[in-house]
Order: structure tokens, then C-alpha cells, then sequence
């Protein structure tokens, strides 16, 4: 991230394309592309859920554990300039889900640039938008918000066991999200990240207290960062799991997605 300004938005058919494009990449892996219709059943196995979200196409990769529900269910986040499916390979986040007995859902970000005015902040090369607001041109809460309803709907989920976890980027949308939706959200997970804006109310404004697991790597150039986010959780009696790894940067994953992972599988809202 550098500051500066753009010098306008991106025209809205480059952006179709980009959708298009990332769409296609998601598919990566799975065994199948598949639509969910409100109150379906989910198909056990590994695919590839194609989703409308106002009205441009998105997609997700989906797996869902070879055993009985209900089951709880994870929105797992990957980086910026990443593709959900490579980060499932690279951490392994399929065996951790099917260990944890746990439906992961990880949506595929869309890469972009864009201009926080609030903050005097650009961003390029970013997935996902953890700042602007919906009227702002956010693509990403239209899209938690449609596999919240989804998800909420299908017989074989628990419903009250709906994490929200991400890694850097992905983590502060995961942030964001899990604290404007704490009715909705068991718990938060953040890797490499941190409070995109400390700025604003969200921690000390949440529903309810919030169950959050934040991983950093100890030698993370914004683990000062990190710290600051975990004393505010803290101060606003949030419950949290804090891991600093010893040795580790801001990427790979620092540590055990597994452990990350199951904490938040075992919780209830």
C-alpha cells in the first residue's frame, strides 16, 4: 500500500471482466461448480459455488465434511493478490476443516485499486475492501451478506457455529464484518492483521462481547499493529486467543491454521 490518489474509478466494464476472470480462477480444485438454492441441502465433497451478488457473478470455493450435520461453518478469507483456491493448497485449510468437522466456505476476492477518501488512503492490488461502505462501491459486503443468507438457510448448518476468519486483508475484512454482523458471527479470525481503522467504533459499538483468535507472526513489520488490536479487543472485554509464532513474517500463514481454525469451529453464539 503506498498513499496517494486515483485518478478515477475503474470503468464497470473492466471491472465485469475482473469478476469474470477471478470467477473462473475459483474453480481451481473443485470437484464441481455448483448454485445453492435457499433451504438446500449442501453436497458433501469439495466444489466450486457460483453466486449472483448484485448482479455481477462471484464465487466461492465450498467443502463440506463427509459426516453428518449439522455442521458449524467457517467464511475463511484469503490475501490480496491471491485466489481463494491456492490458499486453501498452500494451507492445507481442507484437511484442518475436514479434522475440525467444519463447512468451509472461501470466497474469491476481486483484485483492484481504490481510493479511501476518509483516510487519505490508496490501496492497489487489493482483494478485498475492509473500509468503504456499500453506497462507497464496496463489492465484498453485498457478497458476506448473500453467503450469510444462504448458509443461514441450508437445514444441515448450524446456524448459531457461523465464523468469520481471514488472513491479512481477507483478515480485516473478516474484522469488520464479524463486528458489524456480531449477531450473526460466533467468532472472528484474524492472521497477519489487524483494526483496518481504529478510527471508528466498531470494537467498543459491537452487539455483543465477540469471541476473536488473532495470529501474528513475530517478526510481522505491523506486529505493533496487531498489538494495538489486541489491546483494544481486550479493553472491550471481546474474549480472545492472541498468538504471536516466533520466526514468522507477515506471510506464509504464520503458524497453525489448524488450531486457528478449530477455536473458532468450537464456538456458539
Amino acid at each position: 500500500m503506498s498513499p496517494g490518489r486515483l485518478s478515477r474509478r475503474p470503468a464497470p466494464g473492466l471491472v465485469a471482466l475482473v469478476l469474470a476472470a477471478q470467477v473462473a480462477l475459483c474453480a481451481c480444485g473443485a470437484d464441481s461448480t455448483i448454485t445453492l438454492a435457499p433451504g438446500a441441502t449442501l453436497p458433501t465433497g469439495r466444489h466450486s459455488l457460483a453466486l449472483s451478488v448484485s448482479g455481477q457473478p462471484r464465487a466461492a470455493e465450498l467443502y463440506v465434511p463427509a459426516r453428518t450435520g449439522p455442521w458449524p461453518v467457517v467464511i475463511l478469507l484469503h490475501g490480496d493478490d491471491d485466489t481463494s483456491a491456492d490458499f486453501l493448497r498452500r494451507t492445507d485449510a481442507v484437511a484442518a476443516a475436514e479434522r475440525a468437522g467444519v463447512v468451509l466456505v472461501a470466497p474469491q476476492g476481486i483484485l483492484r485499486s481504490f481510493f479511501v477518501t476518509r483516510l487519505d488512503l490508496r490501496l492497489d492490488y487489493a482483494s478485498w475492501d475492509p473500509y468503504q461502505s456499500i453506497a462507497e462501491g464496496n463489492l465484498d459486503l453485498p457478497l458476506l451478506a448473500e453467503l450469510r443468507r444462504l448458509l443461514g438457510a441450508a437445514p444441515d448448518v448450524d446456524r448459531s457455529r457461523l465464523s468469520v476468519m481471514g488472513y491479512s486483508r481477507g483478515g480485516q475484512l473478516a474484522f469488520r464484518e464479524g463486528l458489524e454482523q456480531a449477531a450473526d458471527y460466533a467468532c472472528v479470525g484474524m492472521a497477519s492483521a489487524w483494526d483496518p481503522d481504529p478510527s471508528t467504533p466498531l470494537v467498543a459499538e459491537a452487539a455483543r462481547p465477540l469471541p476473536f483468535t488473532l495470529q501474528l507472526g513475530a517478526l510481522d513489520p505491523r506486529l505493533d499493529a496487531g498489538r494495538a488490536t489486541r489491546l483494544e479487543l481486550e479493553a472491550a472485554a471481546h474474549p480472545l486467543r492472541y498468538v504471536e509464532v516466533p520466526g514468522a513474517e507477515h506471510g506464509p500463514f504464520p503458524g497453525d491454521l489448524g488450531a486457528w481454525l478449530t477455536y473458532c469451529a468450537g464456538m456458539t453464539r
